[in-house]
């Protein structure tokens, strides 16, 4: 496990990411619109995310992977490494962002709709990252990450 960064350092990583949180090409844009959406302190967000404040601020400043890409899946590990947070999760996080956005950034009033932020739930059932995905592009890299 990479040691952990200084205070000074993380600070500084936090400001940075707080400069790109109206960039949508980073990640920060994603982190600050599922926060909003979700109504979420920064405590339960970092819950949520199985995440830390050192794993989160390196989420921020990673460019956004592009959803409709093909290498979304392989993308989407990369991340998962650099901040050790579940691939899954961050698919999730990623489509349900994206997809609350695309619809003018409001939430459904339907209970049978709404998906919760503990669930991060797809709210874009097309083109899902599985555990599949992520044995798959692990064998083919060589790695065995099956837990």
């Amino acid at each position: 496990m990479t040691p952990s960064l200084s205070e000074r350092t993380l600070r500084q990583i936090q400001n940075m990411a707080q400069k790109l949180q109206d960039n949508p090409s980073y990640m920060a844009w994603i982190i600050i619109k599922f926060q909003k959406q979700e109504k979420l302190s920064m405590l339960n967000l970092v819950n949520i995310l199985g995440a830390n404040e050192e794993s989160l601020a390196k989420l921020a400043l990673c460019k956004r992977p592009d959803s409709n890409s093909s290498e979304f899946g392989k993308q989407i590990l990369q991340i998962s490494e650099h901040t050790s947070i579940d691939p899954l999760i961050l698919a999730r996080l990623i489509r349900q962002t994206e997809s609350v956005t695309a619809f003018g950034g409001k939430r459904s009033v339907n209970p049978e709709m709404k998906v919760s932020a503990s669930q991060l739930g797809l709210a874009a059932a097309r083109d899902r990252i599985t555990e599949d995905d992520v044995e798959e592009h692990s064998e083919d890299e060589g790695d065995v990450v099956k837990q």
